[in-house]
């Protein structure tokens, strides 16, 4: 038990590393220099040494790999800068956004579970008929449908056509329709395939087919 822990543990500690070292090289790779962005954005004009003032306080003169063990402690203590638009702490930023984006999820979840879950084990005891064939090439389709895709396809129907729900914003039942309906359309196959899945292996057991 204790090696089995050790491993979840190193596993989590490599992919936190991982995760973390594509994600600062990826920033790196974007073109553009940062600092003129930042300064641009402010509507100053800046010197030369005043850029190089600005890039030595963020640890941009550095090499990559100091700059990395920066990024890396700034993102350990949860300090995650300034946002250039706003000039407001990233981190007051996102705690600021995470309540409605639970909520959506949390809605997103028990919808696509109740629909999901039910749906995959009809789909398992009835493999191999047309409607369950039928079933399973339409749970595909859905799973290949690109989120941000079904979230503009829905925009333009019931926004901007139909005028029924608002295109953007966070006021009121009528705000949170759209973002569930694209969350459900894409976890609502997950769910129904993974059920199917287990489903059908439970019913593929000896102990099955003796009862």
């Amino acid at each position: 038990m204790g090696s089995f822990v050790a491993r979840r543990v190193a596993t989590a500690v490599v992919t936190f590393f991982g995760i973390t070292l594509a994600t600062f090289v990826l920033i790196h790779a974007v073109p553009g220099d940062p600092v003129s962005f930042f300064i641009g954005k402010s509507g100053f004009r800046a010197s030369a040494n005043s850029l190089a003032a600005v890039r030595a306080a963020h640890h941009l003169d550095e090499s990559l790999p100091v700059q990395y063990g920066y990024w890396l402690r700034d993102l350990v203590r949860l300090d995650l800068g300034q946002s250039i638009i706003t000039r407001q702490p990233v981190g007051a930023r996102i705690a600021e956004k995470l309540p409605n984006t639970f909520a959506l999820n949390f809605i997103a979840f028990v919808i696509s579970a109740l629909i999901g879950i039910p749906l995959g084990v009809w789909s398992a005891t009835r493999a191999g008929r047309r409607r369950e064939q039928t079933t399973s090439i339409g749970l595909y389709l859905l799973a290949a449908l690109p989120t941000f895709w079904v979230a503009l396809v829905l925009m333009q129907f019931f926004s901007v056509r139909l005028e029924w729900l608002p295109l953007y914003g966070m006021d009121g039942l009528r705000s949170l329709v759209l973002p569930v309906m694209t969350l459900v359309i894409s976890q609502l196959a997950i769910y129904a395939r993974f059920t199917r899945a287990a489903y059908s292996e439970v019913l593929e057991q000896e102990y099955m087919n003796t009862a």
